[in-house]
């Protein structure tokens, strides 16, 4: 969300809008190679450029097409009319148009634009309907209670003029309008207060649109997982309402082995970490793989680098890009500039995807 893409930032900027288009056909690759069938639907949001069209409501045609060949549906996300009023808590907040798809689909996977499935998560869905998991699964990542990066939620009617209704901040103590009845639990560090990365945006929401509003999630944390149904407060008022805590025994019953998607001879320690948490990776912050990786000098061979995580990304784009017939990078942006200092960076890719 949130990109001009009529020219683009260097593939070095965490924010490159190539580099994001990249990573999508590495996604389409991994998703093929392990039989996924799930739909793969974009949020994309326009942000108005006024060097090239301000009128502008869809990507380039070329940009379409490429997400036609991966098979992607977009789905355009609303503007903000006063370019002005943008700001990173709007940008993170658009992800809850999820919320939206009540009468498509029962289920919806969120994963952000910087991170890479694995394995198959087409499970996700069969073990929530079989009542393993919540109806909403949430995962703690570093110091958060709820990552914003990968989680399912279950739209249900009603839920988007609930979240319209309910998704302001109001203060570390009470949220989004609940104190917390417990601790939030993040990897690293515990909670009592709304006041960890991102609780006053996505992250914050999140735990409570499931914790409090929709009170039906199971939450992991590495070997632990809890299945919270109610709240604990309602609970001890005798409203009926149950908590049910599963230990780390209980996350190996929807444990799948874990294919290899890019064939490497020796898998890297990605394939290798706890249950559910191998099963993505989130290129988090500054460490896109689009910005690490050494183009011109690739190498591809996990014995001899430590950068595992990106090797398996370059490995899928590369084989992507042959799969899906993607054919010229400077395609994609028909109007760029001659002096658009991106053009160098497309020679270079070229190269390593033709490799």
């Amino acid at each position: 969300a949130g990109f001009k893409p009529h020219t683009s930032e260097p593939i070095r900027n965490k924010n490159s809008y190539l580099g994001y288009l990249l990573h999508l056909a590495a996604v389409r690759f991994v998703l093929d190679s392990v039989g996924a069938k799930s739909d793969f639907v974009i949020l994309f949001r326009l942000m108005p450029d006024e060097s090239q069209n301000p009128q502008a409501t869809t990507m380039p045609e070329p940009q379409a097409e490429f997400f036609s060949k991966l098979r992607m549906r977009i789905e355009y996300l609303p503007q903000e009319r006063d370019p002005e009023m943008e700001s990173f808590k709007i940008i993170m907040m658009q992800k809850f148009q999820l919320l939206r798809f009540h009468d498509q689909y029962k289920h919806v996977l969120f994963l952000d634009a910087d991170t890479l499935p694995l394995c198959n998560l087409d499970h996700y869905f069969n073990m929530s309907d079989r009542g393993i998991f919540a109806p909403n699964l949430v995962f703690a990542y570093k110091n958060e209670p709820a990552g914003g990066g990968f989680f399912l939620i279950s739209p249900e009617t009603g839920d988007w003029e609930r979240y319209s209704s309910s998704h302001t901040f109001i203060n570390s103590t009470h949220g989004f309008g609940s104190p917390l009845t417990e601790p939030a639990e993040g990897l690293r560090m515990n909670y009592t207060s709304w006041n960890w990365y991102g609780s006053p945006e996505d992250q914050g929401f999140l735990y409570h649109w499931v914790r409090y509003v929709k009170k039906n999630v199971t939450l992991v944390r590495n070997g632990r997982v809890q299945k919270w149904v109610g709240s604990s407060a309602a609970a001890a008022d005798g409203g009926g309402q149950v908590e049910v805590v599963k230990m780390v025994e209980e996350i190996h019953k929807f444990n799948i082995t874990c294919p290899n998607p890019v064939n490497m001879v020796r898998p890297p320690p990605l394939f290798t970490r706890d249950p559910v948490y191998r099963d993505f990776h989130h290129y988090s912050g500054r460490g896109k793989p689009w910005q690490k990786w050494n183009w011109s000098q690739p190498i591809l061979d996990v014995n001899r680098t430590s950068n595992e995580r990106y090797v398996v990304w370059a490995v899928a784009l590369r084989d992507a890009w042959r799969e899906y017939q993607l054919g010229s990078i400077q395609g994609l942006f028909p109007n760029m500039p001659k002096n658009d200092s991106l053009r160098d960076d497309i020679a270079e890719i070229q190269a390593f995807l033709q490799s």
